[in-house]
């Protein structure tokens, strides 16, 4: 039926949207318990989870950069999830030249927008891929009383661990 099996380790499996990068990888955020699952398209016996170490909320929403790192000439394709329950987003930059098993030793950063009257949950993201420099861009929910909504700026360049941004 075209359905693919997740990872019995995910339990429970509770994948919120997903993305396919330029190598064939499907990337889906599995909701609230900060893991990112992934898999082959080509292959999807090809499996692998990344669990976030930074604290935060949870995963919401899903997008894929055309991050170059100085130097290289391809690109890593990161990944970015908003994040629920707190004014934010994660970054995934998953290590790419050691093959399907290493996509999982990758690296996180999480932004984390600071200020009076901030909302509290990231959501929906996207990336552009301008050049010199490129941002996601991420919708912050306003549904609590006191708090503005409105749209996060992240440069796609930022170090990895958390950042706060104003």
């Amino acid at each position: 039926d075209g359905r693919v099996t997740v990872l019995a380790a995910t339990d429970p499996a509770n994948p919120y949207g997903a993305a396919i990068d330029r190598y064939g990888i499907l990337w889906a955020p599995n909701e609230g318990n900060y893991q990112l699952f992934y898999f082959n398209t080509k292959d999807p016996t090809q499996q692998g989870l990344a669990q976030v170490g930074l604290g935060g909320g949870g995963f919401y929403g899903i997008a894929v950069d055309g991050f170059v790192a100085p130097g290289g000439t391809s690109q890593l394709q990161q990944i970015w999830m908003g994040e629920v329950g707190n004014a934010g987003a994660y970054r995934y930059r998953p290590v790419r030249d050691q093959g399907f098993d290493g996509l999982k030793n990758g690296t996180w950063a999480r932004a984390v927008f600071d200020g009076p009257g901030n909302s509290p949950q990231g959501r929906g993201i996207g990336v552009d891929n301008r050049q010199p420099v490129s941002y996601a861009w991420v919708a912050l929910d306003g549904y609590v009383s006191g708090t503005v909504g409105g749209i996060g700026r992240i440069p796609i360049d930022i170090p990895d661990a958390a950042t706060n941004l104003v």
